[in-house]
């Protein structure tokens, strides 16, 4: 595969700050919930964008995720901050319960918008709406880009959802705002995938010939592992996006507390797993 290092050299940046979140959704990858205790401090948030910007050039993107990181309050913002400083674009995904009315909206973001956040995604879906009205999802990415952030509406995708993507387009406030609004341009919507995570519950997916072989065929290498870092709240550094990464040792590489970031991650370049999962693929292997 040639040079790995100089190929994937780390482009984003993932801090998952804290599992502790406001939702306990069944089917969540991380098993967050109100009770989850524990969370990275400010000052080590800060020192780890310092780190990653310094020691990867290509770095583009911080992306803050939980568990529901809006729980850090001001710590969160200047975090956002602390990578825009560095030119870096920074996403925050969030579940909403924050966004309880279009003011109150506004107050939250404000901050944020000032501090230099990019990008805004909103979890909803059958599962989420256990414990966020999706009214608040609408008023907080119709204020989000009001204010020029992008946002995005990700809806869980299963066969049989009771919550679908025509469901979040029929929203009236929704539907208002795609009509007339000038910042309609800065909101999108996104089925994402929402698979089983715990086996007292089956979770089917509308395509039923997911792994025939026609499907195989157009399966292409993973463009996560190797290029996106993530930080959990243990301050373990991984190389996955997420989904259950916490029950596969092998995503793990090693103490970001006792180890530098670019040190762990080049540590992985010579393992044959992960550049056989970014090279063809976890469906084809």
């Amino acid at each position: 595969v040639g040079d790995v290092s100089a190929a994937y050299p780390g482009a984003h940046l993932t801090v998952l700050p804290t599992y502790r979140c406001t939702a306990a959704c069944t089917q969540c990858c991380f098993e967050s919930n109100p009770h989850v205790e524990g969370r990275i401090p400010l000052d080590r948030i800060l020192g780890y964008i310092d780190q990653a910007a310094r020691d990867f050039p290509t770095l583009r993107l911080v992306v803050f995720s939980g568990g529901e990181c809006f729980l850090l309050r001001h710590d969160l913002d200047a975090a956002i901050a602390q990578a825009a400083n560095h030119g870096l674009a920074t996403r925050c995904v969030t579940n909403g319960y924050w966004a309880t009315s279009k003011k109150t909206a506004a107050e939250r973001l404000a901050p944020l918008y000032e501090a230099g956040l990019s990008e805004l995604n909103f979890s909803t879906g059958d599962d989420h709406q256990k414990f966020v009205p999706y009214e608040r999802v609408v008023f907080g990415a119709a204020t989000a880009a009001e204010f020029g952030l992008r946002a995005l509406i990700v809806v869980e995708g299963r066969a049989g959802a009771r919550f679908t993507m025509e469901d979040a387009l029929a929203h009236p406030d929704l539907a208002e705002f795609m009509r007339a609004s000038p910042a309609r341009a800065n909101l999108d919507l996104l089925n994402n995938i929402w698979i089983p995570f715990r086996d007292d519950e089956e979770i089917a997916q509308p395509d039923a010939a997911y792994r025939t072989r026609e499907r195989l065929e157009g399966f292409r290498g993973c463009d996560n592992v190797l290029e996106n870092m993530v930080i959990t709240p243990h301050e373990r550094l991984a190389s996955c996006c997420g989904l259950t990464f916490e029950h596969i040792p092998e995503m793990k590489i090693g103490d970001a507390r006792a180890r530098g970031l670019r040190e762990l991650y080049d540590g992985q370049l010579e393992d044959f797993m992960k550049i056989w999962i970014r090279v063809e693929g976890p469906e084809k292997i």
